[in-house]
């Protein structure tokens, strides 16, 4: 869920009532017991006499606290591609597979003499990526100029594991919503989703998000 302040802020962007999108310099990542609104308000973080405190995401001139990964955009390549049907794997030399895909997200095959189709990624390397075994590559093997295309572009993930601070004192609620904001303490909401596995972090806990589970996107 994008937040109305920063949508506010990319629309202005975008139909030149403004110069850019300029947000802050710094961005943390906030946990809550209840579903966040647009508005910015419904949200419930635990309490900081239990431990609690958001936890940086990034500094934009700090590389080194940098979270997050380079934003993920719509990619699409004609390049020559092998096929290889009975390990579900998708390669070439030509293309980063790392750069521009993650778990997850949905390829497609353009141009394949029986594979084409739309697949879920299920592991990616530099040069290759496979594709969940169900329904799998259908067809034969084959190299050939073959186009390839990210459907899921338009988001960024966590390529560092995120550490929330140690509970202490008493358990926290149950943390079934993530937010991100401008600042350490209030700010502005930004965007925010549901956590898949919701935590009830209890004293002596320390609450981290994994790499690649926390995915940021605007499509």
């Amino acid at each position: 869920m994008i937040s109305n302040y920063l949508t506010e802020k990319l629309l202005k962007a975008i139909t030149g009532k403004a110069s850019s999108a300029s947000t802050a310099n710094e961005v943390y990542i906030a946990l809550s017991n209840t579903e966040p609104l647009p508005d910015g308000t419904n949200v419930t973080e635990p309490s900081s006499s239990n431990g609690y405190a958001r936890v940086l995401l990034g500094n934009a001139s700090q590389t080194l606290t940098q979270k997050i990964g380079d934003p993920i955009g719509v990619f699409s390549a004609t390049e020559t591609v092998t096929l290889t049907v009975s390990t579900d794997t998708i390669a070439s030399a030509s293309i980063d597979f790392e750069e521009n895909f993650i778990v997850g997200d949905t390829v497609e095959i353009l141009g394949s003499s029986d594979n084409d189709g739309h697949y879920i990624v299920a592991t990616v390397a530099s040069g290759s990526i496979t594709v969940e075994a169900s329904p799998g590559l259908p067809g034969t093997d084959e190299t050939a100029s073959i186009t390839i295309k990210n459907l899921s572009g338009g988001k960024a993930t966590n390529t560092e594991i995120i550490y929330f601070p140690e509970v202490v004192n008493s358990d926290w609620p149950t943390c079934n919503y993530y937010a991100v904001y401008d600042a350490p303490t209030d700010g502005n909401l930004y965007y925010a989703g549901k956590i898949t596995s919701p935590p009830t972090p209890q004293v002596g806990q320390v609450t981290l998000i994994q790499v690649g589970e926390l995915d940021i996107n605007l499509r």
